[in-house]
């Protein structure tokens, strides 16, 4: 129940990281002076063309690796590479910190459903499987509530900065 609670919020955050350059878009967009197609290209080309191929290899090393080492390498990853995303000055960099989100948060679903395919019995898989898929929907609901929130009160840099670093916790 702990290992299942410690994924869902490694899950919970995964999302949650991840749908935050969406509540800001404009403002990076306008701080940052960057078109629309290089908006695009940080917000969806660069971070998933990363995660769908760094995912791929990830999951071939969870079969041989320490998950529990490569989900905490994954999460400080992504949680770095969030909290460096308030501090880009252009479309390089902040290409560059959603890259290293997508490959950070290709960690946490390969883990989490081989962890939970060892610890929890062939009857109570299907329900811890979807205890973890819930995270998703919590993630992206609170997390963009919580982006919002924080960016209209800090900025969006610094509301990168808080989500990132809160990561490390």
């Amino acid at each position: 129940g702990y290992t299942l609670f410690l994924l869902f919020l490694a899950n919970f955050l995964n999302v949650a990281d991840r749908a935050l350059l969406g509540i800001v878009i404009d403002p990076v967009k306008a701080d940052l002076v960057l078109t629309d197609t290089q908006m695009s290209i940080v917000s969806g080309t660069a971070f998933v063309l990363f995660n769908l191929i760094m995912g791929i290899f990830i999951a071939r090393w969870v079969d041989f690796g320490n998950r529990k080492r490569i989900l905490i390498l994954g999460v400080a990853l992504w949680s770095g590479a969030t909290a460096l995303t308030g501090l880009a000055t252009g479309f390089w960099s902040l290409g560059i910190t959603r890259i290293l989100v997508g490959v950070g948060e290709a960690t946490a679903f390969p883990v989490a459903i081989s962890m939970i395919s060892d610890l929890f019995s062939a009857p109570r898989r299907p329900r811890s499987i979807a205890i973890f898929q819930a995270s998703t929907f919590l993630g992206i609901v609170v997390g963009s509530i919580l982006a919002g929130v924080l960016a209209a009160a800090h900025g969006w840099r610094a509301m990168f900065l808080i989500c990132g670093l809160s990561g490390f916790a």
